[in-house]
Formats: C-alpha cells, sequence, structure tokens
C-alpha cells in the first residue's frame, strides 16, 4: 500500500515544473518550495591547450602539466574509449567500481549493464579507461546531451592499491 498522502520532488531544475504544480491548488494541496541546491557550471574553452593556458592560476598550471609529464612517462599506461570495445569498457569500469564499494547481486549488474549498453548504442555515453597494459586502473562514466552540449558525470571506479598515481 502505496502512501499518497506525500509527494517529493527533489532536484527538479525543469520549466515545466510549475505547469505541473498548478494542477495541485491550494488549499487542498500544499507546495513547499526549498532553495534550489547550486549547480555548478564551467564555460570551457574549445581546446585543452587555451584552457590550461589561460584559467588555472600559475601554480595549478604547473601542477596539471607536471602529473601529466609524469603520466607520459609511465611504460604501459594507455587511455581507451567506448569507441574502441564499449562492452569491454562497461565491463571494466563495473568491476573497478565493485573493487571499491563491493560486489553487486547480478540482476543489479545487469541493469546497470543494459542502461549504459542503451546509452552507448544512442550515443550519450563517454566513458574512458586508464590501463596499466592489460589491467585497468580507472575509470569515469557520464552521459553526454549533445543538444544542450551537457556532460553529466554518473560514475567512477578505481584500482584501489593505485589510488595515487606514482612511478613504478
Amino acid at each position: 500500500h502505496l502512501d499518497w498522502r506525500y509527494f517529493e520532488i527533489r532536484d527538479a531544475f525543469d520549466g515545466r515544473l510549475d505547469a505541473f504544480l498548478s494542477h495541485f491548488p491550494e488549499p487542498r494541496f500544499r507546495v513547499e518550495r526549498y532553495p534550489a541546491t547550486p549547480c555548478p557550471y564551467l564555460e570551457l574553452n574549445d581546446r585543452w591547450e587555451e584552457f590550461l593556458g589561460t584559467r588555472p592560476h600559475p601554480r595549478m598550471r604547473r601542477e596539471i602539466r607536471h602529473d601529466l609529464r609524469a603520466m607520459e612517462r609511465l611504460p604501459g599506461l594507455r587511455r581507451t574509449t567506448v569507441a574502441d570495445d564499449g562492452e569491454l569498457q562497461i565491463s571494466s569500469l563495473l568491476e573497478l567500481w565493485q573493487g571499491r564499494w563491493g560486489k553487486l547481486a547480478e540482476p543489479q549488474l545487469a541493469q546497470y549493464r543494459s542502461v549504459f549498453r542503451s546509452c552507448l548504442e544512442s550515443g550519450c555515453l563517454w566513458l574512458d579507461i586508464f590501463w596499466d597494459r592489460d589491467a585497468p586502473i580507472t575509470g569515469l562514466l557520464a552521459f553526454l546531451d549533445r543538444k544542450r552540449q551537457s556532460f553529466c558525470f554518473y560514475i567512477t571506479g578505481f584500482e584501489i592499491g593505485r589510488a595515487s598515481c606514482r612511478e613504478r
């Protein structure tokens, strides 16, 4: 039995919400509004080097470049995308995530795989994995909204034994 006395919508930033809520007039219904949750937005330059040369403060810029050079020197480090092998990317990320947060039941894993595959097929999945030779070490998955040109982070995973990037 569902309790229909309360209906809660959280973090719904959609212009249609006001039209929806207009169907619930007072005094029969009570609509409570709370301050919006801030959502950071960063306008990016067209190219990475342009961003790196203009946005971060000089000290952070030096640190980023230092870390990038250190990563480039790591033998066997490579990056793959969903264009390389979507199924491998999805399974690798889920393995990394489970290594950190614990195993998921197979029905739950199947549901994640199904959603991610559907997004892959429709071109709205962004998923990169960094590898040390043949071992995945970290990955990040986001959903793309090409129409609105937005990138919505969803899940990340990393090998807990490599929580810090060090040369070996």
